[in-house]
């Protein structure tokens, strides 16, 4: 079923109505970096929303995508803004492109994987926004996959995610 573009910028405006300002200064400079193969802009930090959301934009290179993973504690809902997107969610597997509106609950297991030609983006509102923190961590670590195993299970366990393998039908995504 295709979605409507559009949807989730609604669905951040109606929960998102206590804070009137997202960003208190246009001009700051975005909080940019790099963190497991992704590109990754903050669009919304935790900070400016008590640790309630976190609006994270990631940018990846064809056949890029992390390991299947479960959250504990996170929701997820992806917002496709550019390419082709594969996502596994539980047993369900679906292709989305520019628009598509894809929600990941917590405690099931997922995963995802640009599988166009070009670059894909993809917005993404996480709650609780705690898992940021996870990306930020990661980047400042410089934790490359696969040479950083160890140290990325240990992350991934102290943000409370279980990392399953990759991805269905032995998929495997990059996370460099």
């Amino acid at each position: 079923m295709r979605q409507r573009p559009g949807l989730l910028t609604l669905f951040l405006l109606a929960a998102l109505a206590p804070w009137p300002v997202l960003r208190a200064d246009a001009a700051e400079p975005a909080k940019r970096f790099r963190a497991l193969g992704h590109k990754i802009e903050v669009k919304l930090d935790r900070k400016a929303t008590n640790g309630a959301y976190s609006v994270l934009e990631m940018t990846d290179a064809p056949g890029n995508g992390p390991p299947r993973h479960v959250h504990s504690a996170e929701d997820e809902i992806f917002h496709v803004l550019q390419g082709r997107v594969r996502f596994w969610r539980g047993s369900e597997t679906f292709v989305a492109g520019p628009g598509a509106v894809v929600y990941m609950p917590r405690n099931v297991p997922h995963t995802f994987k640009n599988v166009g030609k070009t670059e894909s983006r993809v917005l993404i509102l996480i709650t609780p926004g705690r898992l940021q923190g996870f990306f930020e961590e990661a980047a400042a670590r410089n934790i490359v996959m696969p040479r950083d195993t160890a140290a990325f299970a240990g992350l991934a366990e102290r943000y409370g995610i279980k990392v399953l393998g990759p991805a269905p039908g032995g998929e495997a995504a990059n996370a460099r």
